[in-house]
């Protein structure tokens, strides 16, 4: 027997997509291009911050958070109103 619940992740393709296709074009831009034109360079501290913010709006529009919103629980819904105003834009 199985202890402990379960939730089924589910992922959007719209949601993995895009956050892929920022995250390339934010490497490039932050890599390459940027060396070319002569700006300084990004810090680690930045493309982890980055890196997290992506995170955290995966999170808050896939899986059980998500599923929670649309079906069940309004306060599901705010949770992320609050993670997507608060926490992925630093």
């Amino acid at each position: 027997m199985q202890s402990g619940f379960s939730w089924p992740w589910t992922w959007n393709p719209s949601t993995v997509l895009g956050v892929a296709a920022f995250a390339s074009l934010y490497l490039l831009f932050a890599g390459p291009i940027r060396r070319k034109v002569g700006a300084p360079a990004v810090t680690g501290r930045r493309r982890l911050a980055l890196a997290m913010g992506l995170v955290v709006l995966l999170v808050a529009l896939n899986g059980p958070i998500h599923d929670l919103s649309e079906r069940f629980l309004f306060s599901a819904h705010m949770l992320q109103h609050l993670l997507l105003t608060l926490a992925v834009p630093p």
